[in-house]
């Protein structure tokens, strides 16, 4: 809305502008011409800022770092300030005794609080609160100004802490300082919360301010429940009685309680609501900047640099300055890429700590934060000279502080050629030195400690030894940017770390160390790289990953097993394929010229594990239809030397063609052939295997049924069982419909005098022999 609002604001002063020029156009060209005055761009006032802005909602996590330059840089310990609020305690003796009136009437409970409240406006804190003690553990609630003397109780506790506060140096975490202060407050909630109901004009006059000082001692001590509760009774007391009084405070409050448990929009909300409530540009400055702080918690450093930038604009008529939040601003400024403006602030936030009208002192993170950055904004500019100056003094000027290493880690890398050093030695022995710190310079820091110190080396000495150190930050630091900041030479030497890899037969490492590194090393894969590459992805099953690599492999020199590896990538990459049609998929048809030219050729591989592995992803891919009468081919061949090739792949490949209906008569030959080599070895060793061929042989063969019959009958090895009743039973079928009833009573006959009377196919088949008609055949016949 505040960008709207501005925009607006534009096109309104635009219009203005372009209505005045022609005005003077006219003007110039009528004869009554009239000089007019150059109008003047009038600045938003304070108010009118804080009337107009309008906060954006956006309190997502945005990334901590952004790539600002071609270095790289980290974000360094910072918090942002903690919001102070001070007791608000009356000392002029003429208003004390205003809030502290002698109470009329009488009675021995009116002369402890009359007596007391002599003492305390004498100084006497802890007399006068003793005096109040005593009247209340003697008289109770039993008159009517037990109310009035818890308040004077608490006011008594805490005006004598409160000096006892000034006298330690504003320290709250003294011990004696927290018992009192906590007992102050407990009378204020028996005062203003317990017994609020009980009527006091006194109270009501003090009651926006008690429960402002009960909030603040809660605040103070980390009370986050209690702050919300007195601010709460704060507003509600203030919103029954139309009053004012510190309003401002407790929406501040309740906005840093929100800050604390992490909810930022409730925080804006609470800071919103004031600014709209309470017209205070003294204030509203600080209240812009408590929102520019959160959106920098939130990495937003966009919406806090426009925030900051109100705030600022605000805090022109008062010039309050708080060294901090220039700290922030600056940030947030140089993650964005706006380096000079950001060593202006940060450079202000440093010298202003010596300004009178600064209300803070830097801590010693918020000033070791605005140094560095300092010089990583010549850095970032290129500037380094200067850079090397600044590292320089911060590390002087911050001994012992965390950040020295870092200055320290940076100056060695200026040090080196490659940032126009010249100490190569010292630097090395420093980098060495800080890159194992793990414990005092964060991830990035060591990365870019190795990173200075490989470069180093690739510049001087490219060799094995520099190679090894690459490796073993890619290994340290897989998924790290800087891998690809190297320079060139350092790409030319380290890209051959992967040959060890392929040389071992590695390639798992090979595929891993290339994925590591690809963007460092390999902006460009020679064709040797990429044919080696593109059989390590298809060897570990990453084939959808080799195609970029396909080209080169191709036009190579391949040995049949290099086909066959093609073959592998084709048919997975058909399965990989986003095409609805499969079967048009243009690897189908690469596929197929592989299929057919073993076919044409002849070619047939040894049974390797390798090879049979390959075979087997055919087979489970898109491209098996298209392999098949090769891997037919294949299996066959297979099967001279192993049997257990046909129950295998002999069989399984048969029956998947009959299902698909491409048996040609070529396959159906070869597999009667198979069938009648191989059946008697089958059913002594792979039995169940055999009788699902002999199925297949009677459903399938090319053979005439009568010529089928003939070869049943002379295989006296087999035996007629359970298992093989039902093949003889359904050729005997088959030959019957073919017309060939001869043969089928061939079959009925074998059924009848040597199966087993029990089984059902020999009840059928004396049924066929039997020349009578049965019942049913008579009825039919009428």
């Amino acid at each position: 809305m505040s960008r709207i609002t501005s925009k607006i604001s534009q096109i309104i002063l635009f219009l203005s502008l372009v209505a005045l020029g022609n005005t003077e156009l006219w003007a110039k060209n009528s004869k009554k011409t009239k000089l007019s005055a150059k109008p003047i761009e009038r600045k938003p006032t304070a108010d009118e800022i804080v009337k107009n802005f309008t906060f954006i909602g956006d309190f997502d996590i945005k990334d901590e770092t952004r790539n600002n330059s071609t270095e790289i840089f980290w974000r360094y310990p910072s918090t942002i300030p903690k919001v102070n609020f001070e007791m608000k305690l009356e000392q002029s003796p003429e208003k004390l005794k205003a809030n502290f009136p002698i109470t009329m009437g009488q009675g021995r409970a009116i002369e402890h609080l009359n007596t007391g409240r002599n003492l305390f406006l004498e100084g006497n804190y802890e007399d006068a609160r003793q005096t109040w003690l005593s009247g209340r553990a003697r008289f109770g609630k039993n008159y009517d100004y037990h109310r009035r003397n818890d308040y004077f109780i608490a006011s008594a506790f805490l005006y004598k802490s409160y000096k006892n506060w000034l006298a330690n140096g504003k320290k709250w975490d003294v011990p004696e300082l927290r018992q009192d202060f906590v007992n102050g407050n407990s009378f204020l909630s028996a005062a203003f919360d317990k017994k609020k109901d009980i009527a006091d004009d006194l109270l009501d006059s003090v009651a926006p301010n008690a429960y402002y000082n009960q909030a603040v001692v809660l605040y103070n001590y980390e009370r986050w429940a209690g702050v919300v509760g007195s601010a709460t009774l704060g507003l509600d007391f203030l919103r029954k009685t139309g009053r004012t009084e510190h309003r401002r405070d407790f929406h501040r409050m309740l906005a840093e309680t929100s800050i604390r448990g992490q909810d930022y929009l409730e925080a804006v909300r609470a800071i919103d609501l004031t600014l709209r409530q309470d017209q205070d540009s003294a204030t509203s400055a600080s209240l812009f900047a408590r929102v520019g702080d959160i959106y920098f918690v939130l990495n937003n450093f966009e919406l806090a640099e426009e925030v900051y930038e109100a705030a600022n604009r605000i805090d022109n008529e008062h010039r309050q300055i708080k060294p901090s939040q220039f700290v922030l601003r600056g940030e947030s400024l140089f993650w964005m890429g706006r380096f000079e403006e950001a060593r202006k602030h940060l450079q202000y936030a440093l010298n202003s700590q010596s300004s009178p009208r600064a209300d803070e002192v830097l801590g010693d993170d918020m000033q070791a934060l605005a140094s560095l950055r300092i010089a990583d904004t010549y850095l970032a500019e290129k500037n380094m000279e200067k850079a090397k100056v600044a590292y320089f003094t911060h590390t002087q000027d911050f001994r012992g502080h965390p950040t020295e290493n870092f200055a320290k880690l940076r100056l060695a890398c200026l040090e080196l050629p490659f940032y126009e050093g010249k100490n190569i030695t010292h630097a090395r022995e420093l980098l060495a030195e800080l890159k194992d710190q793990i414990d005092k310079i964060p991830e990035v820091a060591q990365q870019i400690a190795w990173t200075c110190e490989m470069a180093s080396y690739a510049q001087h000495e490219r060799n094995a030894d520099m190679v090894e150190r690459v490796r073993k930050f890619a290994t340290l630091y897989p998924d790290s940017d800087l891998l690809k900041s190297l320079v060139q030479p350092l790409r030319d030497v380290q890209s051959n770390a992967i040959e060890p890899y392929f040389a071992a037969g590695d390639n798992y490492g090979a595929v891993m160390f290339f994925e590591k590194t690809k963007e460092a090393l390999y902006p460009k894969v020679s064709d040797d790289l990429a044919k080696k590459l593109f059989a390590a992805y298809v060897d570990i099953h990453k084939t959808e990953k080799s195609e970029p690599f396909l080209k080169a492999y191709e036009k190579s020199n391949l040995d049949n097993f290099g086909k066959l590896r093609l073959a592998v990538a084709y048919a997975e990459l058909a399965t990989h394929t986003t095409s609805k049609d499969k079967k048009k998929s243009p690897w189908l048809a690469k596929l197929k010229t592989i299929a057919d030219g073993f076919i044409d050729d002849k070619i047939f591989f040894e049974k390797k594990p390798e090879v049979v592995l390959a075979i087997d992803r055919i087979k489970d891919s898109a491209g098996k239809g298209v392999f098949t009468l090769w891997l037919f081919d294949q299996a066959l061949k297979w099967t001279e030397s192993d049997l257990s090739v046909g129950c295998d792949m002999v069989y399984p490949l048969m029956q998947s063609m009959a299902d698909t209906k491409t048996l040609t008569p070529k396959v159906s030959q070869a597999a009667t052939t198979f069938v009648e080599a191989h059946l008697k070895d089958l059913l002594r060793f792979e039995t169940n295997c055999a009788y699902s061929i002999m199925e297949f042989e009677t459903n399938h063969s090319n053979l005439k049924r009568s010529e089928l019959v003939e070869r049943y009958l002379k295989r006296d090895y087999l035996i007629l069982d359970a298992q093989t009743a039902p093949i003889y039973w359904n050729l005997a079928e088959q030959a019957q419909a073919e017309g060939s009833t001869e043969s089928a009573r061939k079959i009925w006959q074998l059924l009848a005098t040597k199966g087993n009377p029990k089984l059902p196919e020999v009840r059928f088949a004396k049924a066929r022999l039997d020349p009578r008609k049965t019942e049913l055949e008579n009825l039919w016949d009428k």
